[in-house]
């Protein structure tokens, strides 16, 4: 799927590759729908503005392993596996790989576009695969707990992954950040395409990393490296550094697989689109100067009070209008 991609005053061009494949109408009268997502391209050229004056990203000339080969690598393994197995399918399963996903996540949200209002409606899980291999994987669903992220993670500790992948700590999940304005708050695991369909869709955003999944590999140790999207994020560094790195992809892709072929996959995601909180409205600018002129209002009270008390303080205490002068120093 061909689009022409805006950013700022900019155009550029890119395309989706999308694989679609549907459940038997019996395993899926309701028309139930999933997106299982990755963004193939890198920051390996640099890239600017028409006039030169704005870099969106400085290439790195890097093979780009991790950001985002890894989990292109983990998407076609799942691809060959479902398309073998369709016939089992409880929902009907997109295979998005986006581009322009470094600039702004456009093929997510040229994607989410292109399905339409009626689309969109059935859509009720969308998983994000992004920066895999590294030292730990974590799976981010929401900020409370979902029917989608408790079935999930159900599967991965009855499969025996409970001890490779976790959803990521409260730390890690909610930093005092904000660097995107899809999002009133920015966590950590939807730095990605995920940020596209939060607040509208489940999400599941699957990411690797220790402390932060920013990060590759553990940033205090003096013997690893950061690679994601880095000059040295190639195929030879990745086995240097994370020798498990095919385990953790292996882990990622079964996971997921396991739990979309789990009965009950189908109720539990749309379970949790039902009762699906949306965030749009903290992004709001209307909600934005309410606030700011509840907060002006509220300020505004204070002063009057303040000043009236301190009026009627200082009233009482010079009862005959008279201002005492009191003379310091040499004057």
């Amino acid at each position: 799927v061909r689009f022409d991609g805006k950013l700022y005053d900019d155009t550029f061009a890119s395309q989706n590759v999308i694989y679609s494949l549907e459940a038997p109408e019996e395993n899926n009268p309701e028309g139930y729908r999933i997106v299982i997502g990755a963004h193939y391209d890198n920051m390996y050229k640099t890239v600017r503005s028409a006039n030169g004056r704005l870099t969106y990203f400085g290439g790195t000339g890097a093979e780009g392993a991790v950001g985002n080969g890894a989990a292109v690598a983990v998407l076609l393994r799942m691809c060959a596996y479902f398309a073998a197995h369709a016939e089992e399918l409880t929902v009907d399963v997109d295979f998005a790989f986006y581009g322009m996903g470094c600039l702004g996540y456009v093929g997510a949200q040229e994607y989410y576009d292109g399905l339409g209002e009626s689309g969109r409606e059935k859509l009720v899980l969308a998983v994000t695969l992004e920066r895999l291999c590294g030292d730990e994987l974590f799976m981010y669903f929401d900020e409370q707990s979902t029917p989608h992220g408790e079935f999930i993670m159900g599967v991965a500790a009855k499969e025996g992954y409970g001890g490779y992948v976790s959803e990521p700590p409260a730390a890690q999940a909610d930093p005092d950040v904000v660097v995107t304005d899809k999002l009133p708050y920015t966590p950590y695991g939807l730095m990605n395409e995920s940020a596209v369909f939060f607040g509208n869709s489940n999400i599941c955003s699957v990411t690797s990393g220790t402390g932060s999944t920013f990060l590759l590999f553990n940033g205090e140790s003096a013997d690893r490296y950061d690679l994601a999207y880095t000059s040295i994020d190639t195929l030879d560094t990745l086995k240097r550094g994370c020798a498990d790195y095919a385990e953790r992809m292996s882990v990622a892709a079964e996971v997921l697989t396991d739990a979309v072929y789990c009965e009950g996959f189908a109720e539990a995601c749309a379970a949790g689109a039902e009762s699906a909180r949306s965030y749009a409205w903290l992004t709001n600018r209307i909600v934005a100067y309410a606030v700011a002129a509840a907060l002006a209002a509220g300020l505004l009270v204070f002063t009057v009070l303040m000043a009236r008390r301190m009026r009627k303080k200082y009233a009482d205490e010079n009862k005959d209008g008279k201002i005492k002068v009191a003379v310091f120093g040499m004057d």
